[in-house]
């Protein structure tokens, strides 16, 4: 991530910073923002996201993504746990090849 000033000042690379103050970052860029600009919703509180993970399914939110709040970003391999929904379905498949009167015996 990489903030830029709305004025004529340096940009900063954050990416060695700890998450947290990355995202303290965001908030205070984001501030002044309205839809549809928008954050992301971030808690340290487990029982909150268990609760968005149950809860907002319908919202389109599909799971969760879990990072270190102290973790620096890193632009190689992944460090971050993304925890998905997933639903099982069973199903049956048939087929009738040829009429349904005098099917194929293939």
């Amino acid at each position: 991530m990489l903030a830029a000033p709305l004025g004529d000042g340096p940009s900063t690379d954050l990416r060695g910073w700890a998450f947290h103050r990355r995202r303290d970052v965001l908030l205070e860029l984001g501030a002044g923002w309205s839809p549809p600009l928008t954050l992301s919703p971030a808690t340290t509180d487990v029982a909150v996201a268990t609760d968005w993970f149950r809860d907002m399914t319908g919202a389109g939110i599909d799971g969760l993504v879990v990072k270190g709040a102290d973790q620096t970003y890193r632009t190689t391999g992944r460090t971050w746990l993304k925890v998905k929904h997933r639903e099982q379905l069973e199903v049956v498949c048939a087929a009738v090849i040829g009429p349904m009167k005098l099917p194929c015996r293939c």
